[in-house]
């Protein structure tokens, strides 16, 4: 036997290049078969780790009413349920210089649920200290040590409006790189996160705004496979069908408790201070009354008093002048007694009766004078009493005074109380009416798919998997096909060799054995190395890829065996299963007859003979050329299928590139017609107005535009915008609406119009309702009217109308814009639109344009590998059918050597014969790979993205001429197999 062995060795020594043809087509088919496949194992698997790592939640609830302690006990006995943990979020606004954007402010978990993966820095240990994502310090401008400055609403909880950034992590609920993906999967408004500790929350909140559940076996399952989704599914069965609509209603209940609680307390305060407030007005009223009966007896009184007084000064005036006269009358009548006695005594007469009269007068002067003094004195009196009347007067006015002031503040009072009143009726029936009017409690439980970097993990696999599946399938034809054709030339040239060991007493399966090993040979070597790079090399390339779509810390390479053992045992086995089948012939023949050689083909009337008007006009070598390539009618098939295959596989590929590239004129041409988007607040509204009234704006329509999600019946759901418009007739101006029959379409009140791959994607055709939950979580079941052309992102368009009858108040926040001729640059003038107050993203359909291309970095990537391996595999193909051809005519083609032809004319010969199969296999590769084409919307199903299939006719010229060159090229090389022929060694004998 070793000689035996020896044979195989030369047999691959002297047949290179067929080995090689093997080894490198196995190469190429396993590598196409388990590279992309292992590539997105590797993605899934890196992720799978990261999210392990991170404790990253299984199931998320969340409530219109927040949830409870009680929800979360609840929820934590449910069977399957390992852990639940509720948690607090807010989201705010954050500014720094003019720039403004959302944050989600997310307290870290107690238990290490959903952790972020410090990239830099610490994590957070204190109140007002932060640790935020790279896409936050990127769109503020900020870095480790800066403020992170919040604007805060009064209602907020958040304890403190700035926090000091301590670290910088990664998000593991988004880990869609913002530079690549956010151009066609993200909300322009959607927050990034920054982690705050427990402190930083206001400890009186008594609810959770979101509860994690993590399941129970969940870890150990691969996140992307069934018997995750299996085990998630369900747990959340478990709480759909018996928790959920018992703990909505307990909710509900509890929030209605405590709010009646607080209304009947506010009411009863209210009352009080009605009823002390009125007791007070009721008790200022009656000092008022009192006062104003003071005042009068007072009046009373001072006229009363003032009357006596005027009336005594006139009885002593009265008196007085009397008791003047008298005195007067007194004192003439002392004087005229006093002359008397005078005069008696002059004249000696007796004065005694003189003198007695004159004592009376004078004794009448002195009363007289003491009833004067008396009346002096009660007119002092009286005197002093009108002072004291005059300072009564005084009083009484000053009380007057006093009284008006207490009636103006009485009535003031009376004011205030009645507006107190109506006010605290009207706040105690609006909270009444708000008790009334509080909405049952709505759960909404979410997978991780609710996750858009999760999610698109996985759709970005599955899409790149696909392209993996359908390749290797005509890579493997086409190996077994030249497998089959290489060794079954392999065994023809050796049947002489078969015949003798066969004489000499080796057995078929010996005999067979030969050809295994040495086309088993070539499959293996060729598995291992097409094995490792499809496991080390594609991985490694892909991963650099990966790392920019995604924040992933690491990737991680894993072997799979179903694609690491079945790629070369597919491979491999096909090519040893195609050796048997081409030795099975010739075995099953006698030894003499196979040491005979083998008689040649019988040269047949070919159909173009049948046609002499084409035939008679064929010059000489041209017969030849077409009774050859029809004589040799498996080599003609396997050549033509090959090529055709090739052709259709790059035609594939360009059709992939075609449709990619068209998204962007289709998108932003036909579709989005305005030149930018300004996107901020409801409350910003009129300060991004003042932004865009300028000479720079030619027209601009100011919309609604807000995130929202679209679930239909099958329970499928994906993320839109919503944009609701005021004016529906100018908004045609700036969207261009299609139906999918390309048909111009007009939006209308009380209609909806969703766009086609959101159709696609959740699966619902028009006149079918689909429900929309906003971001607070109200929700409404709609109508799609219309399904119509868009091709990145998810929309659905309706009027201001229809969205205040299913969603309440309508606040515009965005702007479509259509800039003047005088704007060169739509992309810097976007930019500069972008650091304006208020403004959270202006974004031009020009940067769109431009920025187009790194988000599609991993499915060019992928294209452009196919078609490099397309090409590979049409250039083997040709280079083995043209050598295998080569060597099987060698006598023939020493015979017209020896009749007087030229190396040229003998390369042009055979070329030519290779050029014909070439061209029919281009022709027939054509239509295959347009087919291949119009498939890819189905095949390239991404969430935010609709490939709609296009061809360009470039491309077509692309693929028929590289395989045409690769036919060239192929028979440059084998002409100087054909110039060493020697026609004497060719021709001798067999004999």
């Amino acid at each position: 036997m070793k000689a035996y062995t020896k044979d195989i060795f030369r047999n691959i020594s002297k047949g290179k290049k067929r080995f090689f043809a093997i080894m490198i087509i196995t190469i190429l088919g396993v590598t196409m078969f388990s590279g992309l496949k292992a590539s997105c194992v590797d993605l899934r698997k890196s992720a799978d780790a990261f999210f392990d790592e991170s404790n990253l939640h299984d199931i998320q609830i969340l409530s219109t009413l927040g949830l409870t302690d009680e929800d979360v006990s609840v929820l934590s006995k449910l069977d399957g349920v390992k852990l639940a943990e509720g948690g607090y979020n807010e989201t705010v606004t954050a500014r720094e210089g003019d720039v403004e954007i959302n944050v989600n402010i997310t307290k870290i978990s107690d238990h290490d649920l959903d952790k972020a993966c410090l990239l830099e820095g610490r994590m957070p240990e204190n109140k007002g200290e932060t640790a935020v994502t790279n896409k936050l310090l990127d769109l503020l401008s900020l870095k480790i040590g800066d403020k992170l400055n919040l604007s805060l609403d009064e209602d907020s909880n958040i304890t403190s409006d700035s926090f000091e950034i301590v670290g910088v992590v990664i998000d593991p609920t988004d880990v869609d790189n913002p530079e690549t993906a956010s151009g066609y999967r993200g909300d322009s408004s959607a927050a990034t996160r920054a982690f705050v500790t427990a402190d930083s929350i206001d400890s009186e909140v008594d609810y959770y705004t979101f509860v994690n559940l993590i399941v129970d076996g969940a870890k150990e399952e691969f996140c992307y496979s069934n018997g995750y989704t299996s085990l998630t599914r369900a747990v959340i069965t478990d709480i759909e069908d018996n928790l959920q609509s018992l703990r909505e209603n307990a909710r509900h209940d509890e929030i209605v408790d405590d709010a009646t609680s607080e209304y009947e307390k506010a009411k009863k305060e209210a009352e009080d201070e009605l009823n002390d407030a009125l007791a007070e007005l009721n008790d200022a009223q009656k000092e008022i009354d009192d006062a104003k009966a003071e005042l009068a007896d007072a009046f009373n009184t001072l006229t009363q008093n003032e009357a006596d007084i005027e009336n005594g000064l006139k009885e002593i005036a009265d008196k007085k002048a009397e008791l003047n006269d008298n005195l007067a009358q007194v004192r003439d009548g002392i004087a005229q007694v006093e002359a008397g006695i005078a005069q008696a005594k002059a004249y000696g007469m007796d004065t005694s009766g003189l003198e007695m009269q004159l004592a009376d007068l004078k004794t009448n002067e002195a009363m007289i004078l003491t009833g004067l003094d008396e009346i002096a004195l009660n007119e002092a009196k009286l005197e002093s009493g009108k002072a004291e009347i005059e300072s009564g007067w005084n009083d009484y006015y000053k009380g007057l005074e006093d009284l008006k002031d207490g009636e103006a503040e009485l009535a003031d009072g009376w004011a205030e109380y009645n507006d107190g009143k109506a006010e605290a009726d009207k706040e105690l029936a609006d909270a009444k009416k708000e008790i009334d009017d509080i909405d049952e409690a709505v759960w909404y439980v979410q997978e991780r798919t609710a996750l858009s970097g999760y999610n698109n993990i996985q759709t970005d696999a599955d899409s790149i998997e696909v392209i993996g599946t359908v390749f290797p399938v005509i890579f493997f034809v086409v190996a077994i096909l030249i497998s089959l054709t290489t060794i079954t030339r392999m065994v023809d040239e050796d049947r002489g060799l078969i015949g003798t060991y066969k004489a000499i007493g080796f057995t078929d399966r010996e005999i067979r054995r030969k050809f295994i090993l040495y086309s088993a040979m070539a499959g293996i070597i060729g598995a291992v190395i097409g094995t490792i790079l499809a496991y080390i090399v594609f991985p490694i390339f892909l991963s650099s890829v990966f790392g920019i779509m995604y924040l992933l810390p690491d990737f991680i390479l894993t072997f799979v065996p179903t694609y690491g053992f079945g790629g070369p045992i597919v491979f491999a086995g096909g090519i040893v299963l195609a050796t048997v089948l081409a030795c099975r012939s010739e075995l099953s023949k006698m030894p003499a007859t196979l040491m005979r050689p083998k008689t040649p083909k019988a040269g047949s009337r070919v159909l173009l003979e049948r046609i002499p008007a084409i035939w008679s006009r064929m010059s000489f070598l041209n017969k030849v050329t077409a009774r050859n390539l029809f004589r040799y009618k498996k080599r003609m098939l396997m050549t033509i299928l090959g090529i055709a295959g090739c052709t259709a596989l790059l035609l594939f590929g360009f059709a992939i590139r075609d449709s990619v590239t068209d998204l962007v004129p289709r998108q932003y041409e036909e579709t989005f017609k305005y030149d930018a988007l300004m996107v901020g607040t409801s409350d910003d509204n009129e300060k991004l107005l003042s932004y865009i009234e300028d000479e720079d704006v030619d027209s601009y329509v100011n919309f609604l535009m807000t995130q929202a999600k679209l679930k239909g019946e099958s329970g499928e759901e994906i993320s839109v915008q919503i944009v609701a418009v005021p004016d529906k007739e100018e908004f045609d101006e700036y969207v261009g609406m299609k139906d999918r029959n390309l048909e111009d379409l007009s939006l209308e009140d009380d209609e909806i119009f969703v766009t086609q791959n959101a159709s696609v994607i959740v699966g619902f055709e028009e006149g079918e309702e689909v429900n929309l939950q906003l971001l607070d979580m109200k929700d409404a079941d709609l109508e799609v009217n219309h399904i119509i052309k868009n091709y990145l992102g998810n929309y659905v368009y309706m009027t201001k109308e229809t969205y205040e009858k299913h969603f309440g108040e309508y606040k515009a926040n965005a702007f479509y814009i259509n800039l003047s001729d005088s704007v060169e640059n739509h992309a810097e003038w976007a930019k500069s639109m972008d650091k304006n107050e208020g403004v959270i993203s202006c974004s031009s359909v020009q940067g769109m344009k431009d920025d187009f291309s790194q988000a599609f970095i991993i499915l060019n990537l992928v294209v452009y590998v196919v078609i490099g391996m397309s090409a590979a595999l049409a250039f083997v193909v040709l280079f083995t059918l043209s050598t295998t051809n080569i060597s099987e005519r060698e006598r023939e083609l020493a015979t017209i050597k020896v009749l007087g032809f030229y190396d040229g004319e003998v390369h042009a010969y055979v070329n030519k014969e290779t050029i014909i199969l070439t061209l029919i296999g281009i022709a027939i590769g054509m239509p295959l790979g347009k087919f291949f084409g119009s498939t890819i919307t189905s095949v390239l199903l991404l969430p935010s993205i609709y490939f709609e299939s296009s061809l360009h006719v470039v491309s077509f010229l692309l693929s028929a001429v590289l395989s045409f060159v690769f036919a060239i090229a192929v028979n440059f090389i084998t002409d100087r197999s054909l110039n060493k022929i020697d026609p004497i060694e060719a021709l001798k004998s067999v004999e």
